[in-house]
């Protein structure tokens, strides 16, 4: 039969109680244990994608539970942030001018400030990129290049966070 370490397990306990989190994951800078997701600004022709990308932003500061989603009268910190391209490239071809591949990349900047205006954290030309396939119908392509966008979206926001949260 296997001995239990009851002091062991009673120190796991504890620390697990208490919300211990080990160094670097999940804490904001500046000491901020709150924050607001703004909207960015949509500096494409891309309609919705703020709003995509927005979404991802607070998903993932929530799933993660590393700060309170707080409105930005009541937030330590604020987190904002500019779209800046979103450019479709042909990556494959089915002939000599058609194309049967491409690739849409996302560029962002975001920006983390502490209720005084101090600039906790900053990020330029953040970028990802996803392929998707060209349809044979235009609505097909549309439905193929949305879903590789919310894939973009989704991998920045995941980005945004990591960056935002490591060596904290």
């Amino acid at each position: 039969m296997k001995r239990i370490h009851y002091p062991i397990l009673l120190a796991c306990l504890l620390l697990a109680a208490c919300g211990y989190r080990f160094a670097g994951g999940g804490r904001l800078p500046g000491g901020a244990e709150s924050i607001s997701v703004l909207m960015p600004e949509n500096r494409t022709a891309e309609s919705g994608i703020q709003t995509q990308l927005n979404s991802d932003i607070v998903y993932e500061f929530t799933r993660r539970e590393s700060a309170r989603i707080a409105p930005p009268e009541n937030a330590d910190a604020v987190l904002s942030g500019v779209i800046r391209t979103v450019q479709d490239t042909d990556i494959a071809h089915s002939g000599t001018s058609t194309a049967s591949q491409r690739r849409v990349t996302l560029s962002i900047d975001m920006q983390l400030e502490s209720k005084n205006g101090e600039v906790l954290w900053r990020r330029r030309g953040l970028s990802d990129y996803e392929a998707y396939d060209v349809a044979a119908n235009r609505s097909g392509t549309d439905l193929n290049r949305q879903a590789a966008i919310e894939r973009v979206s989704k991998r920045l926001a995941e980005a945004v966070y990591k960056s935002i949260t490591d060596n904290f």
